[in-house]
């Protein structure tokens, strides 16, 4: 059974999982690349990031096609 707190908390969140990324441009000499994925929340109305609201996923060493499998949550520091 669910509380209203916690619908309200449930539509105020955000869930992003990164999977991978395929033919990623080769940045290095070796003709390889560290790709990792950055992701921020952007407010609709001023088109700026939300302070506190972005991650990053881990950096993986040279590779063009990075798997990465993680999830992360937006919208939980103002989740009350």
């Amino acid at each position: 059974q669910h509380t209203l707190s916690t619908i309200m908390s449930d539509l105020r969140t955000l869930t992003v999982t990164v999977i991978e990324a395929k033919d990623v441009i080769a940045c290095d000499k070796g003709k390889s690349s560290d790709p990792y994925c950055k992701l921020d929340l952007i407010d609709a109305k001023s088109a700026k990031p939300i302070s506190g609201e972005g991650f990053k996923t881990k950096t993986k060493k040279k590779t063009l096609s990075p798997v990465w499998n993680e999830t992360f949550e937006f919208g939980k520091k103002g989740a009350n």
